[in-house]
């Protein structure tokens, strides 16, 4: 959803402004919605606690051992539980206690693989923006999976060859699998919000909120 400053100020005012943040696992979602939430009163949907709450699942970490890693037998079986859970939550942000203010949901890496419905219903309902990583934010982010290698959905990107080990394999495939992400993340976002503003001295919530504001929208 597109808006333009006025729109967005009028949204605002009446409490019906809902923000949608998209982007790579550990890009800074999380943390520019809990600074959104505190400076302008937002109301946070996260949807990876939904999905842990759902499944019945204690943290992040116990999340990703139940998943498993995509060469497991019974990984196609939690990955399609997992996304299934994945669009209904977060469809459900716009029945949520969070809706009855504006609002922000707080998406997982892998929304992009949502169903069609849960899709078009942010489309229509959120100004999605998509927290952009830079090349040295990718670099960065395989650097940290080849440290400690965690499960993650793979949406049929994981592809061994059969002289492969699994590690040789997640360590050829992953990039690809980053890439993949950042041009479907670039296809849904209304505004793409440089992953580099989130943690300099000069971005403020204000200064946030007025990129966002102002339409910053992809040509």
């Amino acid at each position: 959803m597109k808006l333009s400053p006025d729109e967005f100020d009028l949204r605002f005012n009446a409490e019906r402004l809902c923000l949608a943040f998209i982007g790579m696992s550990n890009i800074g979602k999380s943390y520019t919605a809990q600074r959104l939430r505190k400076s302008h009163g937002f109301g946070l949907y996260e949807v990876d606690e939904a999905i842990q709450h759902k499944l019945g699942l204690a943290s992040m970490q116990e999340s990703a051992d139940w998943m498993g890693f995509p060469y497991a037998s019974n990984y196609p079986a939690r990955e399609a539980e997992y996304l299934a859970c994945e669009s209904e939550l977060t469809a459900e942000a716009f029945n949520s206690k969070y809706a009855a203010k504006n609002m922000i949901i707080d998406t997982t890496g892998s929304v992009i693989y949502a169903d069609k419905p849960c899709l078009d219903i942010l489309r229509d309902k959120a100004i999605i923006v998509h927290i952009q990583a830079a090349p040295e934010n990718l670099a960065h982010l395989e650097e940290l999976y080849f440290r400690a290698p965690k499960p993650l959905i793979w949406a049929g990107k994981y592809e061994p060859k059969p002289a492969e080990d699994s590690k040789q394999s997640l360590k050829r495939c992953y990039p690809a699998l980053l890439r993949s992400r950042m041009d479907a993340y670039n296809d849904l976002a209304d505004i793409n919000l440089p992953a580099s503003m989130l943690f300099s001295d000069e971005t403020t919530p204000e200064s946030l909120m007025d990129f966002i504001r102002n339409g910053r929208q992809k040509s």
